[in-house]
């Protein structure tokens, strides 16, 4: 099974950003990241949204390669004006258990390229979707290819 984010510019900054995880999709914007002020602050635009994205998934690499077994790390991925999207990413020996969930946390409240710890539950979070496991080299896999899809 194969887990990947992508950013596909439409020039909108809306339904851009692309979660695949196996046969399920979810499209989400890309205007959080265009505004993070953490990277390149003067610019909104499709190479900044690329660096923001690159920056994102090099924490979801750190978070995933440190986690212990029975650990969960939360991943975001959409931030949206007043909720966020999360994976809850449980380590279960040499797989990934991975679920899809919701949080209260607001968009605006994070930066994309600097997301808060990896290992808090977000407020309010709630799995809408998995679980999927996945092999850690497999998630780990498409990771790599979604910061290399972003370069």
């Amino acid at each position: 099974m194969d887990l990947t984010l992508t950013f596909e510019d439409n020039g909108t900054a809306h339904d851009d950003l692309l979660l695949r995880i196996g046969d399920a999709i979810w499209r989400c914007d890309s205007y959080y990241l265009a505004l993070d002020q953490g990277v390149l602050a003067e610019q909104e635009d499709a190479p900044k949204v690329r660096l923001v994205l690159r920056a994102l998934l090099e924490r979801w690499r750190t978070a995933i390669v440190g986690l212990a077994d029975g650990a969960t790390a939360y991943l975001p991925h959409d931030f949206s004006d007043q909720c966020t999207a999360w994976l809850a990413c449980e380590m279960v020996g040499s797989e990934v258990l991975v679920r899809h969930g919701w949080a209260l946390v607001e968009g605006w409240s994070i930066s994309p390229s600097d997301p808060p710890a990896h290992l808090v539950k977000p407020a309010g979070f709630h799995v809408d979707g998995g679980p999927w496991r996945i092999s850690f080299d497999d998630f780990l896999g498409g990771i790599v290819r979604s910061i290399e899809a972003a370069a």
